[in-house]
C-alpha cells in the first residue's frame, strides 16, 4: 500500500508577470492566458494541480489580472478552490517582484505553502515531494531538473546533505540543476527577506545559510517564457491531449 499523503499544502501561483519576452502576444494579454491549442494556458498547470491533488490556490495576479480572475472564477470547474491576491490594487500597474507577490499573499496562505510560477509546466508527483518535505523536517525546498544541455542556464548545485545552494545571476561551473518552477517555502523564510522583491535572491540567501534543501524530479518542466519555450510547451500540451484528454 502507498504510503498515504499529507493534507495538500496551499499553492501560491506566480500569474502577475509582464511577458515581455512573449511580446507581442503580450501586449493585451497576460502571459498566462496566452492561447495553446484553443485553450488559456493557465489552464494546463490548474487541472494538472487539482489532477495531483492540491485543493486550494491562491493566484497572484498583476498585470491585466481581471482578466485572469474572470477566466478562472473560484476555481470549480479546474476542481480547485481558488483566490486571488493582487500586486496592489487590481489595475494600478504595481508589480512587487515575485517574494513581494507571495509577501502580499501571506494571509490567504498559512505558514507554509507551495509556490509554483504560473508559466511553467512542471507534471510530478508533487503529494511524494510533499512526504519527503514532511519526513526530512525541512523548512524550505526547491523543486529541481537536471539540465542535461536543454539550453537553460543551471542556477543549482545539489550538496551531500540534501541542501542546495542557487545563483540565478552568476551560476558556477558545478550548478548542473535548474529551478523547476515550483518549491515549498514557510511565511518566515519569506518575512525574513524584508523588502527583497525577488525570490530568486532569498533562495540565494536561504541556500547560503543551508536553509534550502533539493528535491530532484525526473520529468522535463515546460515553460512559456519565450517564443521557443510557447512552441516546445504547445507541441508538449498537444500530444498529451491527444493521449490522455480527460486531464487536459
Amino acid at each position: 500500500m502507498p504510503p498515504r499523503s499529507p493534507d495538500p499544502l496551499p499553492a501560491a501561483v506566480l500569474a502577475g508577470g509582464l511577458g515581455t519576452r512573449l511580446r507581442p502576444l503580450t501586449h493585451a494579454t497576460p502571459k498566462v492566458m496566452v492561447e495553446v491549442n484553443g485553450k488559456p494556458f493557465i489552464h494546463y498547470p490548474l487541472r494538472m494541480l487539482a489532477r495531483r491533488g492540491i485543493r486550494r490556490v491562491v493566484l497572484c495576479l498583476g498585470y491585466r489580472g481581471a482578466e485572469v480572475e474572470a477566466y478562472v472564477a473560484d476555481g470549480t470547474r479546474f476542481g480547485l478552490e481558488v483566490a486571488y491576491s493582487y500586486d496592489g490594487a487590481p489595475g494600478d500597474g504595481t508589480l512587487r517582484g515575485t517574494a513581494g507577490a507571495i509577501r502580499q499573499a501571506l494571509p490567504l496562505l498559512g505558514e507554509r505553502f507551495w509556490v509554483m510560477n504560473g508559466d511553467t509546466y512542471l507534471d510530478t508527483d508533487y503529494p511524494a515531494i510533499h512526504r519527503h518535505y514532511l519526513r526530512n523536517a525541512l523548512e524550505n525546498l526547491v523543486v529541481v531538473y537536471r539540465n542535461r544541455n536543454r539550453g537553460w542556464p543551471s542556477n543549482v548545485a545539489l550538496g551531500a546533505d540534501g541542501r542546495c545552494t542557487y545563483r540565478k545571476a552568476s551560476p558556477t561551473p558545478e550548478m548542473e540543476h535548474i529551478d523547476a518552477g515550483a518549491a515549498i517555502l514557510t511565511a518566515a523564510a519569506i518575512r525574513s527577506g524584508g523588502d527583497e522583491p525577488s525570490l530568486s535572491v532569498l533562495y540565494e540567501s536561504l541556500g547560503a545559510c543551508g536553509a534550502l534543501a533539493a528535491y530532484e524530479v525526473a520529468e522535463r518542466l515546460y515553460e512559456i517564457n519565450t517564443p521557443a519555450g510557447l512552441r516546445r510547451t504547445t507541441r508538449h500540451l498537444e500530444r498529451l491531449s491527444r493521449e490522455e484528454s480527460p486531464c487536459l
